[in-house]
């Protein structure tokens, strides 16, 4: 048997095989538990079935419900995917996307939002650019400066409907817990989140803006000194949910009872937001809906053909018993 013609049956060749040929092929392919290379059907000028995704933080259930999603997708489409944890560190993610290209993967997806750090755009721009010219396909799933298609949750409105949920409830004094500042995810929610204050005339106090990183244990630690420094207000507003754990952690210590003395909201609505004490008030990002269209949104673009999907995903206020009106107890939280 040739060796051709074992080549023609690993890809599944449009030569004429004959059917005997091809079941002999086939069984010494299971006795030997054979598995085709899929780099070197890459560079042979095939797909190699691999998909680079770039999260900022594998622990975090943010990115992990995304993957699911694009797993859902991918893993049907005969695609593996690989999960390339960043930690936000701009360095980190160009090698990662160097590596990706260097192994002929099909595609990226980049869940989080872009690193807004000198350098770091234009240069992950040039390799973005070669990954195309080769014949992948890059997609972007959160805000990003890159010029690539993209498809991204719509939490303006969801903060918008957050802010009308606060502002019904009584409450006029905020605090905000931020992402990173190079992080555009965590710029624009906070600009969307001023600008909603503002329709109802509302300036937040800034002193009462402070990053929490968007991690548990910094968010806690920021909700601490906002206390201890006197700062006043009756709401805080964390841009992830993850902040807002720490935020109700870090409130339980300091005796302040949620809601009656502090309300507290996030983003995202991670599955563990509902089994919280008191469970929490936050703007649900449909993530593994986002992760199927990405991974839906590349493979249209690898096979060439239209996909007709919105740029933007809907997200909705859930509101939960981590919020309540001013004034329902002591005035403590009102700091």
């Amino acid at each position: 048997m040739s060796i051709g013609t074992v080549s023609r049956v690993l890809n599944n060749s449009d030569h004429p095989v004959h059917p005997a040929t091809r079941e002999r092929v086939l069984a010494a392919i299971r006795a030997l538990d054979f598995e085709p290379n899929a780099l070197a059907r890459g560079l042979s000028g095939r797909r190699t079935q691999i998909l680079g995704v770039v999260v900022h933080d594998i622990t975090d259930d943010y990115f992990n419900e995304i993957v699911r999603g694009i797993d859902e997708v991918a893993r049907p489409a005969g695609y593996l995917v690989l999960v390339l944890s960043s930690y936000r560190d701009p360095e980190l993610e160009l090698d990662y996307v160097r590596r990706m290209r260097s192994q002929h993967a099909d595609g990226i997806i980049f869940v989080g939002g872009g690193l807004q750090v000198p350098g770091h755009v234009d240069r992950l721009r040039r390799q973005v650019e070669a990954i195309e010219a080769e014949g992948g396909a890059v997609v972007m799933l959160a805000p990003n400066d890159l010029p690539w298609p993209s498809i991204v949750p719509d939490t303006d409105a969801g903060i918008a409907e957050l802010v009308e949920h606060l502002v019904g409830l009584g409450h006029r004094s905020f605090a905000m817990l931020t992402g990173p500042d190079h992080l555009k995810t965590s710029v624009e929610r906070a600009a969307a989140f001023r600008s909603a204050l503002a329709r109802h005339g509302i300036a937040l106090d800034p002193r009462a803006v402070v990053s929490g990183g968007f991690e548990r244990l910094q968010a806690a630690e920021a909700l601490e000194r906002l206390v201890e420094q006197g700062v006043r207000f009756t709401a805080v507003v964390c841009l992830n949910d993850q902040m807002a754990v720490g935020c109700l952690q870090a409130a339980r210590r300091l005796g302040l009872r949620v809601p009656r003395d502090l309300s507290v909201t996030g983003i995202d609505d991670l599955p563990v937001t509902e089994l919280l004490d008191p469970p929490l008030t936050t703007v649900r990002v449909p993530m593994r809906e986002l992760g199927r269209r990405g991974m839906e949104l590349v493979l249209s673009r690898l096979e060439e053909r239209p996909f007709e999907a919105p740029t933007a995903l809907a997200c909705e206020l859930v509101v939960r018993g981590s919020t309540g009106r001013v004034g329902r107890g002591s005035r403590k939280g009102e700091r």
